[in-house]
Formats: structure tokens, sequence, C-alpha cells
């Protein structure tokens, strides 16, 4: 009877022990075993009732597989940090460029985005609202956040919401609204890569800029942003009796905007080939990098340096070969020693022209006449400095996007010897 008791006695122990173990396992909250609570401690729940998504078929819980976020309420909701911004001009291009980006990545937001795709999207438009570098404009924009939280649950979806409240925008500052069913019209993301699905909603110009109809679109349909291609300037590059002069103006700029005041536009591919670039920055630093190495493998392997014959030859075949991809004019001039000075250009399109004297960019409009009267051949390099220098000073007189500095390269038996003109003394004393 005593071993009856006794065995009894131990199972109700073990029993008492299981229970005393479950419950206080049951105490435990869900986020020690890895779980997360739904969007809603991302998120404000009185902003974003309506938009909590729960996956189907997790109880309200997140997979434990996925990483915490681990950002509060306060860091997503919190006010504006940037303080006012006073200067008009910088808060317009702000807004453009920014509007640009916005458009841009909603157009490239996947079309059947993953819950973390979803949720990081509505993350970065929370902390792009406060970091905005505009305190009255942040402001604003958290406003119109709490009254039309952001669309994630497809790109369509996205690029719609982001055009809506663009056009809230466009609203209070008195600007023309977009029809949002055609916004594909006004902005194109560039999504080469991915054929047919760039038309949606792609990236914006600016608060209510939109393009002409029919204006940069090719036969194939494919819209060309040529503000963001135009980069005023002004270079030029003649022969002379002993050699080569190149000169070019200093300023770079993005439609109205002024980037650069002091650009050096004249590169060096050898010890006496320079080129002059106009264009896109971008893609003509890309391509004089390019055949500057040719050309030190050619001289490597052939022992001698390279005509300018040779030099425009590889710049044509590049320019040439990228037509469709490149916006670069460029003009290359040199002396060597089988033909002396000699000017080449590339215009866009990649062909190649020998002339004896060359001028592009913008402010080359501006004095064709000039170059036409007042060039002449054999000018000895004196003549010829001060040809290059008034023919640039009169582009600068009358082109908005030329200015600063006047820079110059001149090229002969002896090497290259720099120029440097100030506007402080109306160009007319040399500080280099």
């Amino acid at each position: 009877m005593a071993r009856r008791q006794h065995v009894t006695l131990t199972v109700l122990a073990v029993t008492v022990f299981l229970s005393l173990v479950y419950f206080m396992s049951g105490s435990r909250s869900k986020a020690d075993y890895g779980y997360e609570t739904t969007h809603n401690d991302v998120f404000d729940p009185s902003d974003y009732d309506t938009l909590a998504e729960t996956p189907s078929g997790s109880d309200g819980l997140v997979d434990a597989s996925k990483p915490s976020l681990d950002i509060s309420d306060r860091i997503l909701t919190g006010g504006s940090i940037a303080p006012k911004l006073a200067n008009a001009t910088a808060k317009a291009e702000l807004g453009r460029a920014s509007w640009k980006l916005l458009h841009t990545m909603m157009a490239r937001f996947p079309e059947k985005p993953s819950d973390d795709d979803s949720l990081a999207l509505k993350t970065y438009i929370q902390l792009f609202a406060r970091l905005y570098p505009c305190g009255e404009c942040a402001a604003h924009f958290q406003k119109l956040l709490r009254k039309y939280p952001p669309q994630t649950s497809s790109r369509n979806a996205a690029a719609g919401w982001a055009c809506f409240v663009h056009n809230q925008v466009n609203k209070r500052l008195k600007k023309e609204e977009f029809d949002c069913n055609n916004i594909g019209d006004f902005y194109d993301c560039g999504c080469g890569d991915e054929e047919g699905k760039g038309n949606g909603k792609g990236e914006g110009q600016g608060e209510g800029e939109k393009k002409g109809e029919g204006e940069g679109q090719n036969k194939d349909g494919i819209h060309l942003d040529m503000d963001r291609l135009k980069k005023g300037e002004v270079n030029m590059a003649v022969t002379f009796k002993d050699g080569v002069i190149l000169g070019a103006d200093s300023r770079t700029t993005t439609g109205a905007y002024i980037a650069n005041r002091v650009t050096d536009k004249l590169t060096r591919v050898h010890d006496t080939i320079w080129c002059c670039r106009s264009g896109s920055a971008a893609d003509t630093q890309a391509v004089a990098d390019i055949v500057k190495y040719q050309l030190e493998l050619f001289s490597m392997m052939n022992g001698k340096a390279p005509t300018t014959q040779t030099a425009g030859a590889i710049f044509q075949e590049i320019c040439y070969a990228n037509k469709d991809r490149l916006s670069a004019g460029l003009i290359i001039a040199g002396w060597d020693e089988r033909h002396g000075g000699q000017v080449y250009s590339i215009p866009l399109g990649g062909s190649l022209h020998k002339q004896p004297y060359s001028i592009g960019g913008s402010g080359s409009t501006y004095i064709y006449g000039f170059c036409d009267a007042n060039w002449r051949e054999g000018m000895e390099e004196a003549e010829a400095v001060n040809f290059v220098k008034e023919a640039l000073k009169e582009a600068i007189k009358w082109d908005g996007s030329s200015g600063g500095v006047i820079r110059m390269v001149v090229l002969t038996a002896k090497g290259a010897d720099r120029h440097l003109y100030l506007p402080d003394t109306d160009y007319k004393v040399r500080y280099q």
C-alpha cells in the first residue's frame, strides 16, 4: 500500500511540474520567440489603421525569419528636422529634383512587391518627409502623408499615389495639375531594361512641369529628356603657323542652374593632343579616359607618339559605336611631327571632320560670323591667342549658358602651354 502511495505522489509531482512549465512558457511574450507584431508598431496606428497589412495565415504575426526594423513611431512620425529655406531658387530646384527622384522610384518599384518591399517604401517616404531640407515644405508634405497615406501594394498604386500627392502640391502652388491616367506621357523613368514596364509612372521634371505633346519622343515612342542633356558652354580649337590652340569657358549648367563656374573643359589625352568637351559631362569624361588609355597603350607598343589623326579615329570609333547612348560633342586638336597642327571635330552622331578651326557648345551659335570674319590661315601664335580670346569673350557676352574664366592650351613642338584669363580684368591679363 505504501508503495502505491509513493508512485501516486511521484506522478502528481511530475504533473504539477509540467503544468508550471507550461503556464510559465505561455506567459512569455511572442516577441521572446522571435515574432514581431504587425506593421502598426512601425507606423502610427491613428494614421495608418486602414493600411495595416497582415500576411495571410500568420494570425497577425510576421514570419520570425524576417529581420526586425526596430524603428519607433516617434522616429517615423516626428516633425520636420530642417529649418526654413528662404532661398526661392534653391527651393524650386530642390522641389524639381525631389519629385524626379520620387516618380522614378515609383516607376522602378516592383509590380508585385513583397511585404518587406512595401514596408521599405513606406518607411522611406516617412523618413524623406522628416529629413527634407526645406522645413516648411517638409511640414506640408507630412500633413499630406497623414491625410493621404502612401499606397505601396503595387507599382501602379505607388505611382498613382505619387501623382495624386504631386497634384495636391501643385494645387497649393497654383500650378498646372497632371492627368494621372496619362502620367507616363509626362514622366518617363527611362526603364529601357524593362520593356513595356516603363510606361507607367516615370520620373518627374518638377512641380507643374511637363513635356509638350510629342516633344522629345522618337518614332519608337521613347521619351528623351533633352533638358537634362543640355549643358551650356562654348569651346573652340584653331590652327596657326606653329601648332594649334584650344580654348573654352568654364561654366557648366543644367538647365537654368549653374552647376560649376570653374570647370576645366580642356582634357589632355596625350602629351600634345588635347580635346574640348561639350554635352554630358559624364559621357565626355568617360570617352576621354578611354581614349587616353588607348593612346598610352599605342605609344608603349609602337615606341612613338600617336598622331592627332589616330586620336581622332579612336574618338570617332567610340562615339559612333555608342551614338544612341552618348550625348557628346568633341573637338580634338594636337600637334605631331608628321602633320603639324590639326583640328578634328566630332558632333553628335559620331562623324569625324577635319577643319582649320572648329567651335562647339551652346555659345558657338553667337560667334560663327565673328570667326568667319576674323580667322585667317597661318596666324602667328600671339594673333591666334587673341583671336580665340576675343571669340570666347563674344560667346560669353551673348550666351547666358556660357561664362566664367577662359582657359587655353597652346600645342606646338615645344609641348603644351596653358593660359588662364579671368573676367575681373576683362580677360586681358594672363594668370597662367
